[in-house]
């Protein structure tokens, strides 16, 4: 027997055998009774014959029982589904077998438990909804195989018994992922659905189904056209594999021949890459390029790839340093009231937008109506009203708050890590909307004593960052929020903030401008009028009536240290607005002639009142 066998014959008739067990044809049981006695009286039960010729061949075969695991593992399940006892009995003593005979002989169940995952996997896929049928194969293993292992030694019977456990806990997972629609809409909860499934199969060392799972979530989002996320998920399928020569099963559903463990990892990396160019994260492209071509240079030796891999990171930074990118907006999700475990009272980042195409505050807000036609949407980044929040509001309530990008660093008080290198714009661009964690949204405290006239004299501003749960762009595109901080800014430092921003859109639009003169002039128009023509904003002399020209200082002394700094910004604002009107004279075009002259005016008369202001600001310490 030991020369002659061969494997793939006898899987084929193994195969062909049990599957006389699970046809539906011969299921005489389910015939009505008279005509099922006449068929077992005149020609018997064809299975039970079967039966009789598979278990001689079974017990034949007891060497080789873990090299026909593939076929018989998923045969037997099937086969466990009859309600005939004696097909019952058949699949429940070769399954049992067959744990039994790896068990022994290497002190663990891998073989089996993979097939047996890999079974549970395809039956979720077909029976996943029919609770009936999916109960019957569950007690198969609950009731018989469980039985079976009573009576065995105790490591197997516990090694067993904690196998039975987790498939249980596998077929759960696995089914409220297939309840859920698989259209776009349900998007946000297939994810959650399937990051359930990959923690659970990532905690038990399930690794071959955890790939497949984080595989079919990257297809999904490319379907979708989440192309940033569906590299994302690629690149870690990727990183949970090495570079050996071992081979690794196909997964024809997931577009996956059999192929070397390196063979796989250059397949999904080059996977990744493609997603990251479409979606024009090219900074991305460039890590997967870099990881590629360290690969080629030290592990595998292929100069040639090396070569063409080079090629497409060279590509990518001509990308970066050339093209302007629209970047996807963020948005906060506050949830609160009667809303699924998962939501209810929690807040969410969610990043909008498909493919290259953002998505308008309307647009986003219209799609979670859509959703949630029940529920309560207010589109504001004000505070959530008290009733709201409590345990007790039964209703569905939902905010929508649009999210700036921040920093670590600015939570603290410092500077965005790349504001002062000499990174080109564009990449500040990306770093500064890609690739981070925090984001804050403003609203103005309105439990603050408000004072009559200048508006600027009023603005306590309440800035809150929201941390998330990872860094975004992720696998997913709506993430938990882990952590809140919360910070309120007098009028003046809010008058400070408001200043460098300005400038700091002004230093942008300039640099933007000065390295592509054929680029749209309108913004940087519009941003040196918005500074510098008193008419629009109110110039020096608003500033001056607010906080300096009033009791403000005595009534906020813990601002009297701002007043410096509240100069400099103003000082460093016309120094950068006079760069930016030089850029705009020289770039503009003939008909815009007469508002140059015009904001040549009001940089003049601005140069008077800040010098006026600086010299007398009326009030001194």
């Amino acid at each position: 027997m030991e020369k002659s066998f061969n494997k793939g014959l006898w899987n084929v008739w193994l195969a062909l055998g049990m599957s006389f067990l699970s046809h539906r044809d011969f299921a005489i049981e389910d015939l009505p009774k008279q005509k099922a006695d006449i068929i077992r009286d005149y020609y018997g039960d064809i299975r039970t014959i079967a039966i009789g010729q598979l278990r001689s061949a079974w017990d034949v075969l007891k060497s080789h029982r873990s090299d026909l695991a593939e076929t018989m593992v998923a045969a037997t399940i099937a086969a466990s589904a009859s309600n005939v006892p004696e097909i019952q009995e058949f699949a429940e003593d070769v399954y049992f077998q067959m744990m039994k005979t790896e068990f022994e002989t290497t002190n663990a169940m891998k073989n089996v438990e993979t097939h047996t995952i890999d079974q549970i996997d395809l039956l979720t896929v077909e029976h996943g909804n029919n609770e009936t049928i999916m109960n019957r194969y569950l007690n198969f293993f609950r009731k018989r195989v469980n039985a079976k292992l009573a009576n065995t030694n105790t490591k197997l019977k516990k090694m067993g018994v904690q196998f039975v456990d987790e498939i249980e806990k596998l077929y759960e997972y696995l089914v409220q992922l297939r309840k859920l629609p698989s259209d776009a809409m349900h998007e946000d909860e297939r994810t959650l659905a399937t990051l359930k499934l990959l923690q659970y199969l990532d905690k038990g060392g399930k690794i071959e189904m955890y790939n497949r799972y984080v595989h079919k979530l990257a297809l999904m989002h490319a379907q979708l056209g989440n192309h940033i996320e569906s590299g994302r998920c690629y690149v870690q399928h990727a990183s949970r594999l090495g570079w050996s020569d071992r081979i690794l099963r196909g997964e024809p559903n997931n577009s996956l021949e059999e192929q070397s463990e390196w063979k796989r990892h250059v397949q999904l990396l080059d996977n990744a890459y493609q997603q990251f160019l479409i979606g024009e994260a090219w900074e991305m492209a460039v890590k997967v390029c870099q990881e590629l071509c360290h690969v080629y240079e030290t592990v595998l030796f292929d100069l040639k790839a090396l070569s063409t891999q080079l090629e497409k990171q060279s590509q990518c930074w001509k990308f970066i340093s050339q093209h302007d990118r629209v970047f996807h907006s963020h948005f906060l999700l506050s949830f609160r009231g009667d809303f699924p475990d998962e939501l209810r009272g929690s807040d969410f980042i969610y990043r909008s937008g498909r493919g290259k195409n953002p998505e308008s505050v309307m647009d986003f807000t219209n799609r979670i109506k859509t959703k949630w036609k029940d529920a309560k949407i207010v589109n504001s980044s004000d505070r959530i009203p008290p009733e709201n929040e409590s345990p007790d509001f039964k209703e569905q309530f939902i905010r929508i708050a649009k999210l700036n990008p921040s920093s670590p660093e600015e939570i603290d008080g410092g500077d965005f890590k790349w504001k002062n290198t000499k990174a080109p714009l564009r990449m500040k661009q990306y770093y500064r909307e890609m690739e981070l964690n925090t984001f804050y949204f403003t609203y103005q405290d309105k439990r603050k004593k408000k004072k009559e006239g200048n508006e600027f004299r009023n603005l306590w501003i309440t800035q809150v960052f929201v941390i998330a749960e990872e860094t975004i762009p992720s696998i997913r595109r709506c993430v938990p929020v882990i952590k809140h901080v919360s910070k309120t800014f007098s009028p003046l430092q809010t008058a400070i903030n408001n200043l460098n921003v300005k400038t700091q859109e002004l230093i942008n639009l300039v640099e933007v401008c000065e390295l592509d003169p054929s680029h749209d002039i309108r913004s940087l128009s519009m941003s040196v009028n918005g500074v510098l023509d008193a008419a629009v904003m109110g110039g020096v002399a608003k500033y001056q009536e607010a906080f300096f020209d009033s009791d403000y200082f005595d009534e906020t002394p813990q601002d009297k240290n701002l007043a410096e700094k509240f100069k400099e910004a103003l000082r460093w604002q016309l120094q950068e607005a006079e760069k930016a009107l030089g850029v705009y004279a020289k770039h503009r075009p003939d008909n815009l002639a007469d508002h140059v002259t015009h904001l040549e005016e009001c940089l003049i008369k601005m140069k008077r009142d800040l010098m006026e202001f600086l010299a007398h600001p009326r009030r001194k310490f």
